[in-house]
């Protein structure tokens, strides 16, 4: 789940912040991912934040008010990930196809319930997948698909499990269908 933006984990200050409240206000124990990582700024603190005890960083590349800018921010975060030897947790959708198909709905008046799930059409997440998982090879990142909703994505996660890539996912029960 993102984080509201007061309490960003890309900085080891933040992920300090965020840690102490759970520690005091948790019945149970947890474990935290650093992250919502969107921009060059959200680079610089992923050692300190992996010292500071994360288990890996999330949010990464996920559609909404705060998608990863660009590739070249997605590959340095994988490599970053990777020398720190810790995990990257996507939400793969690719912002780009989601943003088109939104406004296309809008443009044809589109309110209608079935138009929510046309506004997500597979191909956003196949595609983001392809590249997370192209991305995770090059660099050796240990990759984890968050929250899996096509069959278009297990395959192509299934793929590349075969040929050796350091790859998870997991479906969440309303989308049991798809594996």
């Amino acid at each position: 789940m993102a984080s509201s933006m007061e309490l960003r984990t890309s900085t080891v200050d933040m992920f300090l912040k965020k840690k102490e409240l759970g520690e005091r206000e948790s019945y149970m124990d947890f474990a935290m991912y650093g992250g919502e990582i969107s921009d060059e700024r959200d680079l610089t603190e992923i050692r300190g934040i992996v010292e500071a005890g994360a288990v890996g960083f999330g949010e990464i590349m996920m559609a909404g008010d705060t998608p990863v800018k660009n590739d070249e921010i997605l590959l340095e975060a994988f490599c970053l990930i990777s020398k720190e030897e810790s995990i990257a947790a996507v939400h793969a959708e690719d912002n780009a196809v989601l943003s088109h198909c939104k406004n296309k709905l809008i443009s044809e008046g589109r309110k209608d319930i079935k138009a929510f799930a046309d506004a997500r059409p597979s191909l956003a997440e196949a595609e983001a997948i392809s590249k997370t998982l192209l991305l995770a090879k090059e660099t050796g990142v240990r990759l984890h698909i968050c929250h899996l909703t096509t069959r278009e994505g297990s395959d192509l996660i299934r793929r590349s499990k075969a040929l050796g890539s350091r790859v998870t996912t997991e479906v969440c029960p309303d989308r049991k269908s798809v594996v």
